[in-house]
C-alpha cells in the first residue's frame, strides 16, 4: 500500500513511521527540514506527552471512535514506540520531557527513526490541491505528475495519537492508500 504524509511535524512523522512498517511511504514537507515547531515546544525542552490523558479533555462528533483509540493499551503503545527510538522520558509533575531537555533530540530521534524506516521524505514540497474526481488527486509545487490515490485519511496535530489512531483505521478500513495532512 502506497501511503502519503502531507506535513512533517510531530503528527506527520509519527504517522509515516508507523505507517513505514509495512507500506511504501512518501512524507511530504513544505519546509526544507521536518520538525521545526518541535523545537519551539515546552520553551525548546519538548513536553510530549501528559500523564492526566484522558478521554474527557476531547472533544469529538464520534466519541466512540475516540473511546477505542484513547486507551491505556494505546497509550503504552505510543510511548513505548518513543522509547524504542529513543526518546526516553524525564517526568515532572506528569508532564513527559525527552531525558536530554533539548527539544531537538526528540526532532533527531524522529527524524532518524522514519529514515531507518526507508520514508521518502520530500522537504520544499507545497501542496497545492488535492482533487477529488474518481480518486484523489494531489498537486503539488514540485512540478511531477499529479499523484492519484484511492482515499484519504487525515490526522491532527496530537502526535502522541497518532499512532492509536493508525492502528484503529488499519483495523476497520483496509483502504489501499492513506494520506495524513
Amino acid at each position: 500500500m502506497k501511503v502519503i504524509v502531507i506535513g512533517g511535524g510531530a503528527s506527520g512523522l509519527v504517522a509515516s513511521i508507523t505507517s513505514a512498517t509495512k507500506n511504501e511511504v512518501i512524507l511530504l514537507e513544505k519546509n526544507n527540514k521536518c520538525g521545526k515547531k518541535l523545537l519551539i515546544t515546552g520553551n525548546g525542552k519538548c513536553n510530549y506527552w501528559n500523564s492526566d490523558f484522558k478521554i474527557d479533555y476531547f472533544n469529538s462528533q464520534n466519541m466512540n471512535l475516540l473511546k477505542h483509540i484513547i486507551t491505556l493499551k494505546n497509550q503504552e503503545k505510543v510511548l513505548s514506540l518513543l522509547d524504542k527510538i529513543g526518546i526516553v522520558p524525564k517526568i515532572r509533575n506528569g508532564y513527559y520531557y525527552p531525558s536530554s531537555s533539548q527539544a531537538i533530540s526528540v526532532k533527531e530521534a524522529l527524524v532518524k527513526e522514519a529514515k531507518i524506516r526507508g520514508v521518502n521524505i520530500i522537504t520544499n514540497c507545497n501542496v497545492l490541491d488535492i482533487i477529488k474526481k474518481d480518486k484523489y488527486i494531489i498537486k503539488t509545487n514540485m512540478g511531477e505528475e499529479e499523484k492519484e490515490l484511492n482515499k484519504i485519511a487525515s490526522g491532527g496535530e496530537m502526535s502522541r495519537i497518532m499512532l492509536a489512531i493508525k492502528k484503529v483505521l488499519a483495523e476497520t478500513d483496509k483502504t489501499p492508500i492513506f494520506v495524513f495532512i
